[in-house]
């Protein structure tokens, strides 16, 4: 019963922590991540396939929430690059995009297989396994979370340079259109 107690306490603590981990950065990164759209639309509205809204939206739209956050993220990873062709004559790779996309998703699904793991009528084993699959599912949480922000800073250091460019145009996208700097 004592090792129970313990897979127990330890469960509640790693989930507790993940959860509040995952909440907080889930309201900051849709802000970001609806603004950086917004920026998008902004500078070079041709790279944009979905309505800015879409940025947090789709976060909540059961099914397209597998995979429209994941298109629109690579639509500002290239698309903002696009808009410089002078700063990046070849567009930097998506991969960041796909794997902080892939453990997203494999975290969401692990976390809903070993909640399953212990079943009506779980014995102590099933309860170990259970709780071992979620401290794995979470372990798989927080290292998609650090991956998001490594992608958001690659991106913001993108983001300043649009900036800059959008002050001190050259052969960007507001050389090409004459678009008035704005803030973004």
């Amino acid at each position: 019963m004592d090792l129970a107690y313990q897979m127990d306490d330890l469960e509640i603590f790693v989930v507790v922590g993940s959860l509040l981990l995952i909440i907080l950065a889930a309201i900051f990164f849709i802000l970001w991540f609806r603004r950086a759209y917004y920026n998008l639309h902004a500078v070079a509205p041709g790279q944009a396939s979905f309505g800015e809204g879409w940025a947090a939206g789709a976060w909540f739209v059961p099914i397209l929430n597998l995979f429209r956050p994941y298109q629109i993220m690579k639509e500002i990873w290239e698309g903002s690059q696009r808009a410089m062709p002078h700063r990046f004559p070849s567009i930097a790779s998506s991969a960041i995009v796909g794997n902080w996309w892939a453990l997203w998703i494999i975290s969401r699904f692990a976390i809903n297989i070993a909640s399953s793991i212990p079943g009506d009528n779980p014995d102590i084993w099933d309860l170990k396994k259970g709780a071992i699959g979620l401290i794995i599912a979470q372990v798989i949480t927080i290292v998609a979370v650090f991956m998001a922000i490594h992608m958001i800073r690659k991106m913001s250091e993108i983001e300043d340079q649009l900036w800059d460019e959008a002050q001190n145009p050259s052969d960007s996208i507001f050389a090409d259109n004459q678009i008035e700097p704005q803030a973004i």
